[in-house]
């Protein structure tokens, strides 16, 4: 049955015991044949709801074309109704949602996600907005759901929620980070995997160390990595690895550094090896831990079933890099491409431009990187971007004094997205460069040759995009 929740009787007192998930699309047309990442924001708030007797039903818009009829239905019984969402497109999908749920009910809408965890009062002030859960939501969600169910008694007793009472905004202390091994493991029995991805998205640690100056993962965390042990990795990746089915053929290990700890990657490696597991798995790392580790770690990864390595190089000029405060080399990001190329592992990379300074010169330098790790590696996947300031990271206060206007509304925000010019130094001529590197040079000149300068501009203005 779809959408899943766990069986879990109506309460006999007649409190209501229903919560409603919603997973909004990020990106448009919705197309039902794509595949889309496991909806883990919402999926994780699944135990804490189960314990305290909720009955739970989780929606993702992006699987679920037509999903509105089966949740209106379940709106007279719910104690309220929870959207997670990133900044842009997400959150004009999650307003249209929470509009329908506005129009057909007085269900409380309660907001998660990193979006309105950076700005909680700002987004609170919206008119789709009821309460904000900050930070991670497992233990939040759980208790303001509970407090909703019983008359919204003891609101200000539940830490790390941002609401309006009276007419003023209410942000409630800080809820200190749960470590992720305190964690429930992710109950994958609440979706439908057929319908995503053929991996399990699996998290084995939180945070990152690195304070990456485009990056808010350091606000959202607070500077703090946590990490389930080895044993526990395995055992749990076992376990999905023997109800694997053509659904799911691999495990994507979702933190946003994998690598911080390289002893506990030799040791995860090391237990799969031991136990036998014939599974194969991707994840993502940090181009200097990466760069200096040893060919024979790299060996390890790939018998053990590494076949694709994901790092933010972000840049190939070396000015940029100390700027983001990356703590990497462009040399590190060539050393990175190189050692994984041998050990038969893809290369995944993600860059950026249009930095402040002399954007010009760093695309030159971005691209000329992009089109050398090609050379080193034909079969690297490279994804190239706009520099785009969130909030919360060091570069936003920056990007502030290089006259970025940040929106000052919920319904702004949902048109920022990496993938279009947000600095107003950079004008149609920079964003045409860049569009016809990544729309035509990329995909039929990339890793030919050299990339020679002036005949790439020649040929961006022979192609008058």
């Amino acid at each position: 049955m779809w959408p899943f929740h766990k069986s879990v009787p109506q309460r006999a007192d007649g409190i209501k015991n229903r919560v409603i998930l919603f997973f909004p699309a990020a990106d448009e047309p919705l197309n039902p044949k794509r595949k889309y990442e496991f909806p883990l924001s919402i999926v994780s708030l699944v135990p804490k709801l189960i314990k305290k007797n909720f009955r739970v039903h989780i929606f993702d818009e992006r699987v679920q074309l037509n999903c509105r009829e089966q949740m209106e239905a379940l709106l007279p019984d719910a104690v309220c109704f929870g959207v997670s969402s990133m900044t842009g497109f997400q959150i004009l999908r999650a307003i249209e949602m929470a509009k329908f749920v506005r129009d057909r009910s007085s269900v409380p809408v309660v907001w998660g996600g990193w979006h309105v965890s950076l700005l909680a009062e700002e987004s609170a002030n919206s008119d789709h907005i009821d309460y904000i859960v900050r930070g991670q939501g497992e233990e939040t969600f759980s208790e303001l759901a509970e407090s909703l169910a019983n008359g919204a008694a003891d609101l200000e007793k539940v830490r790390g929620i941002t609401y309006k009472r009276d007419g003023r905004l209410v942000s409630t202390p800080d809820r200190p980070i749960i470590p992720i091994n305190e964690l429930e493991p992710m109950p994958y029995s609440h979706i439908d995997i057929r319908k995503y991805r053929r991996y399990y998205s699996y998290m084995s640690s939180l945070g990152c160390p690195m304070h990456c100056g485009f990056c808010a993962e350091a606000v959202v965390n607070k500077g703090k990595w946590s990490a389930r042990e080895p044993v526990q990795v395995v055992e749990e990746i076992e376990y999905l690895w023997k109800r694997r089915t053509h659904h799911t053929r691999a495990i994507y290990f979702i933190d946003s550094n994998f690598f911080v700890s390289r002893r506990r990657v030799e040791e995860i490696c090391d237990l799969i090896l031991k136990k036998g597991l014939k599974l194969t798995w991707s994840a993502l790392g940090h181009a200097k831990l990466m760069a200096r580790s040893g060919d024979d770690f790299f060996d390890l990864l790939h018998r053990s079933g590494c076949y694709r390595l994901l790092i933010g190089a972000e840049s190939g000029s070396q000015k940029i890099l100390d700027y983001i405060n990356k703590k990497a080399t462009v040399e590190d990001n060539y050393t990175f491409v190189q050692k994984a190329t041998r050990a038969k592992i893809q290369p995944d990379i993600s860059m950026m431009c249009g930095f402040p300074g002399a954007p010009i010169d760093d695309l030159r330098e971005t691209i000329t990187f992009m089109n050398e790790a090609k050379r080193i590696s034909p079969k690297a996947k490279i994804k190239l971007f706009f520099f785009t300031p969130y909030p919360g990271s060091q570069l936003y206060t920056e990007a502030l004094k290089q006259g970025f206007k940040p929106s000052d509304s919920l319904e702004g925000w949902a048109h920022y997205t990496l993938r279009q010019i947000n600095m107003p130094y950079l004008d149609r001529n920079y964003e045409k460069l860049v569009r016809f590197f990544v729309e035509v040079y990329y995909k039929k000149y990339a890793g030919s040759d050299k990339l020679d300068w002036d005949k790439f501009l020649r040929l961006a203005r022979e192609a008058k995009l």
